[in-house]
């Protein structure tokens, strides 16, 4: 069986010490940085301003995701000016082009993903799966934090599978959202490349971070 990647989200390890919370995430062998970006109007919350992104950028060598949770995307991923080799999430719905923004994504050398949301099938975006190297499937409702893991999740990722089966294109697959000890090892059966860790994956409240990681790696492993 494969290695599935581990994805902190960030911005659930709370603001007050980012440069140590990245340090701890690569001491714990994190693959990926997730950061949320939210513009409190696509969805309620406000987190992920440009300054933000930017230190973490200095503070890790590690890949980082951007997932844009925006309205009029495009106008965003020239404030956040882009990087070549970064992962830009897009919900389709956030834009009028939605072909034009990832080819404007892939045309700065980062990495074109799409995100398919609760209320969204995977068929509903057959058309953007050529132009698109990621694919992410949300386990709660964006912006939601913490709610209850959609089970829809499981017949979404047999689709996408089969969708790029016919396409005859392959894709990283990721899962995001109240991804936790109790439900890693069925979303690696079910055939996930990576998953984003947010509180009860990583920054639980109740157990800590370091025994929670630690969880999730035995398990994974």
């Amino acid at each position: 069986m494969k290695k599935i990647l581990f994805s902190p989200s960030i911005c659930t390890g709370g603001y007050g010490e980012v440069k140590e919370t990245i340090s701890w995430l690569e001491s714990k062998g994190a693959d990926h940085i997730h950061i949320d970006i939210m513009d409190g109007r696509y969805v309620h919350p406000i987190m992920g301003g440009v300054d933000y992104v930017n230190m973490i950028r200095e503070n890790t060598s590690l890949p980082i995701e951007l997932h844009f949770m925006t309205c009029g995307t495009e106008r965003f991923l020239e404030m956040y000016d882009i990087r070549e080799n970064e992962i830009i999430y897009i919900h389709p719905d956030s834009t009028y082009h939605p072909h034009r923004l990832l080819q404007t994504i892939r045309g700065k050398k980062a990495k074109a993903g799409i995100v398919i949301s609760v209320d969204d099938e995977p068929e509903d975006f057959v058309e953007l799966y050529e132009e698109s190297e990621f694919i992410l499937l949300m386990g709660v409702t964006p912006g939601c934090p913490g709610s209850e893991f959609q089970e829809s999740v499981f017949e979404k990722i047999r689709k996408v599978r089969e969708i790029c089966r016919e396409q005859g294109i392959k894709r990283h697959v990721e899962i995001d959202g109240s991804v936790s000890p109790g439900n890693i090892e069925k979303l690696i059966e079910a055939g996930f490349d990576s998953v984003v860790l947010g509180y009860p994956g990583c920054f639980d409240p109740v157990n800590g971070r370091e025994k929670t990681m630690n969880t999730m790696i035995r398990l994974a492993q």
